[in-house]
């Protein structure tokens, strides 16, 4: 299993309730895939630097995954497809080593 991320920018006009059942839809997709969860974030609301879908700003959720890495591309168009999803970037995490940081 490999270490993902993905960030998520849903619409701002969702009140709390709703926004807590989008992201619940979202780590049903991740749970079907067989996805463990490693942690969760909601950044909020930031402004965006261009309007996406008409609007001026997003609310920002960062989920941390491992996953099996074939299932990532099904995971990834899930969320494309997802009507209530803006935008959805998967990353894989990489490992830094100490001697690679320099300050």
């Amino acid at each position: 299993m490999r270490k993902y991320e993905v960030l998520f920018i849903l619409n701002p006009d969702f009140t709390e309730d709703e926004l807590k059942t989008i992201f619940a839809e979202i780590s049903d997709i991740l749970s079907k895939h067989n996805a463990e969860i490693t942690d969760t974030a909601q950044w909020g609301k930031k402004a965006f630097a261009h309007k996406i879908k008409g609007k001026k700003e997003g609310v920002y959720y960062l989920v941390e995954f491992n996953s099996e890495p074939d299932v990532v591309a099904k995971i990834n168009r899930e969320y494309r497809l997802h009507d209530k999803i803006f935008r959805a970037n998967i990353m894989q995490k990489t490992e830094k080593k100490k001697e690679n940081i320099k300050f």
